[in-house]
């Protein structure tokens, strides 16, 4: 089980520290998820994460700086122009960039995902973030599902959604491969003992 941290769509307070203090305590991947910034706005916040750390970040928009900031890989929506664009990195990519996608539904978890190195699925949970946006199906499809999936194209499949560190060992028995953090850590008022918190749910969980 790992953990990956989502950025907050808005700014919160003295961000970039917090995220510093994120890889510090041991974060390994930090998505950025900027829908409202500009190609300009995503350059000067990306300008403010330390050249140490940037391998581990992965774009959710503005792709063309993976190359120009030696960022770590492409995150892509479901969309046929940007899964098209995916098809042709695959055969670019440099080793260790990662290929990673979001999906919806249960369905999506039957098309072949071979290809991605992962992918997010959501809502697992009843999001923190987001009012009224809960999952859609019942927790014995969604363990059939994620079976079905990791043995026919060996694709992890991380959980995103309403999870935080109590929901930490409940999605291990699901079989997820690892959990996303978003709400969980921005909601917050101390970001890094939030995630402290759920990295501590995960090693129990591991012992368990």
């Amino acid at each position: 089980m790992e953990i990956i941290v989502i950025s907050p769509e808005t700014d919160y307070p003295n961000e970039h520290e917090w995220v510093i203090k994120l890889f510090e305590a041991g974060l390994l991947r930090y998505h950025v998820r900027k829908p409202r910034m500009n190609d300009e706005q995503l350059e000067q916040y990306l300008e403010e994460i330390p050249e140490a750390w940037r391998s581990q970040v992965i774009p959710h928009q503005s792709h063309n700086f993976v190359d120009s900031f030696k960022l770590g890989g492409w995150h892509f929506k479901v969309d046929s122009s940007q899964i098209a664009r995916a098809d042709n990195l695959r055969q670019t990519r440099h080793n260790g960039q990662v290929l990673s996608r979001s999906i919806h539904s249960l369905d999506d978890l039957n098309e072949d995902l071979s290809g991605w190195d992962y992918v997010f699925l959501s809502p697992v949970f009843q999001s923190i973030s987001k009012r009224d946006y809960g999952p859609k199906w019942e927790e014995s499809q969604l363990t059939a599902a994620l079976r079905y999936c990791k043995e026919a194209y060996h694709t992890k499949v991380f959980a995103l959604g309403g999870v935080d560190d109590s929901r930490v060992h409940q999605c291990s028995l699901m079989g997820f491969d690892g959990v996303v953090l978003l709400g969980a850590i921005w909601e917050s008022r101390y970001p890094l003992e939030s995630f402290l918190r759920a990295r501590e749910a995960l090693s129990i969980s591991a012992e368990r």
